[in-house]
């Protein structure tokens, strides 16, 4: 089974925001995990479509490796907001 490419090279305007990823954080009293908020512009349509791509290929990997079912609850979120 070969991973696939799951790597992103971001734009330069390009922010992290939260970025919790020294040490897994508990947030309201939730088991601990690292995460981040990427602050990408929308005219940056590039970085946006490798994001997508790089998302369907993870779980297209995680299908794979376990026989097609989907054991793990992947929490994204996309926001498209004003200014950014």
């Amino acid at each position: 089974m070969a991973i696939k490419d799951t790597k992103v090279v971001t734009g330069v305007n390009t922010r992290f925001s939260y970025f919790n990823g020294w040490e897994p954080v508990s947030i309201n009293g939730s088991k601990e995990r690292y995460s981040v908020s990427v602050l990408i512009p929308k005219s940056d349509t590039k970085t946006i479509n490798a994001v997508h791509k790089a998302v369907d290929a993870a779980i297209e990997d995680g299908l794979a490796k376990f026989g097609g079912k989907n054991l793990i609850k992947l929490h994204l979120n996309y926001h498209y907001v004003m200014g950014i």
